[in-house]
């Protein structure tokens, strides 16, 4: 079969909760790679937390992450940052309303919560993973830290308090803006995206879209299905399954590699033979 690219956000598509890749799923993507095809994981996740999962998979795996703003292919490393300018920007946006900011470095979260389920969460991403979280308590602090910054977070769990914030910096127009879930708002520099990172690397290895996989179950990665075959898991929120072309199992069933498996016609095994 012609050589193909494959996409894969990671969270609720690649793994579930357990934070753990299945033993099918590192089968298949490796036997593609050996096979002649490109494999990419893209996700949200910082540089460090993304690699965390691509080890998991196979040595070297390529990376989309940061929503699009880093890109690793074949060792080179591609890094756009948000800016000064645009990181105090965020924080002077949010101050006030009852959200809370996360920045993310390639290897750094930095955050202004102090919500115990809040830092729980960010430890629980983080386990096995030598990266740390920084709180920053004040403008100056977050100042201190802007040029290192590549993209960040606001969450809320209230929903007008949300759309207020994506209001506000929506008008300043130096954002790109996206969403995993209905509580947050992804952060990312002006014309830079999932989608944007997967164009650059269709035309970098030479491959169209009609040879060109992708797999998501949220919002963020609608975009990405317009630049090939877009397959949303079954899980997945309506409005992601309405975008995409076709959809496959839950990531607790290893719908990814199930609809891969078949796709390119590998034999039958005991994990995917259902």
């Amino acid at each position: 079969m012609e050589r193909h690219l494959i996409v894969t956000d990671i969270d609720g598509t690649l793994i579930p909760s357990s934070q753990k890749v299945s033993p099918f799923t590192k089968q298949i993507l490796r036997q593609l790679r050996d096979d002649g095809h490109e494999v990419f994981i893209a996700s949200g996740r910082l540089l460090a937390l993304a690699e965390s999962i691509a080890d998991q998979v196979m040595p070297k795996m390529n990376i989309i992450c940061a929503n699009g703003a880093v890109t690793r292919a074949d060792g080179n490393l591609s890094v756009t940052r948000l800016g000064e300018k645009a990181v105090m920007t965020l924080y002077d946006s949010i101050v006030q309303s009852p959200v809370t900011m996360r920045l993310f470095s390639l290897d750094t979260t930095f955050h202004n919560s102090t919500d115990p389920d809040t830092l729980a969460h960010m430890a629980f991403l983080r386990q096995g993973v030598d990266t740390p979280t920084i709180y920053l308590g004040s403008r100056e602090a977050t100042a201190a830290v802007a040029d290192q910054v590549v993209n960040g977070l606001v969450v809320s769990d209230d929903p007008n308090a949300l759309a207020a914030v994506f209001d506000r910096l929506e008008a300043t127009g130096m954002f790109s803006l996206s969403s995993s879930n209905p509580h947050n708002i992804e952060v990312i520099p002006k014309g830079i995206s999932k989608a944007t990172a997967l164009q650059k690397v269709q035309q970098d290895l030479e491959i169209d879209a009609a040879h060109t996989l992708v797999f998501g179950n949220g919002l963020n990665d609608v975009p990405m299905f317009a630049n090939g075959t877009g397959v949303a898991m079954a899980d997945a929120p309506q409005a992601v399954i309405d975008a995409a072309k076709t959809t496959t199992n839950p990531v607790t069933e290893d719908g990814v590699p199930k609809y891969l498996a078949n796709y390119f016609k590998f034999p039958k095994t005991g994990a995917n033979n259902d």
